[in-house]
């Protein structure tokens, strides 16, 4: 059965309207545009959040968002709520990071670099959320 509409999934899902939602990213939720883009008239020239867009796709979720450009795994570790009734009060939690090759490296993780250790601590931290 083919559903036509956002609202029909989540139904189908069983995905309540009013859910709860933390957003932490770094520049990987923002569209920076392309000279070809910019020719091909794609939207206004520069960069686009896409978190507005998915608010106003689910107007009935309540967003919290921390996503800034040149953020690390670091400062979304940092930024992710540390008290127990702040999380509890998220349905669900996204984390989208680009995890980058460091500057003058061949590989992303290196023999001297805590990007794995980054990492690991995010996903330690995620159990609780």
């Amino acid at each position: 059965m083919i559903l036509s509409s956002q609202q029909e999934r989540a139904r189908a899902l069983d995905i309540p309207q009013d859910i709860y939602v933390c957003i932490l990213s770094d520049s990987t939720l923002t569209l920076f545009r392309s000279a070809l883009g910019k020719k091909q008239g794609c939207g206004s020239p520069g960069k686009q959040r896409i978190v507005p867009e998915f608010e106003k796709a689910h107007p009935f979720y309540t967003v919290t968002k921390n996503v800034w450009d040149g953020a690390t795994i670091a400062n979304i570790l940092s930024a992710l709520p540390k008290d127990q009734a702040v999380i509890d009060s998220f349905d669900t939690t996204i984390i989208v990071c680009n995890v980058n090759r460091p500057a003058g490296h061949m590989k992303v993780y290196h023999d001297d670099s805590d990007q794995a250790t980054e990492v690991l601590k995010l996903f330690l931290s995620l159990i609780h959320h």
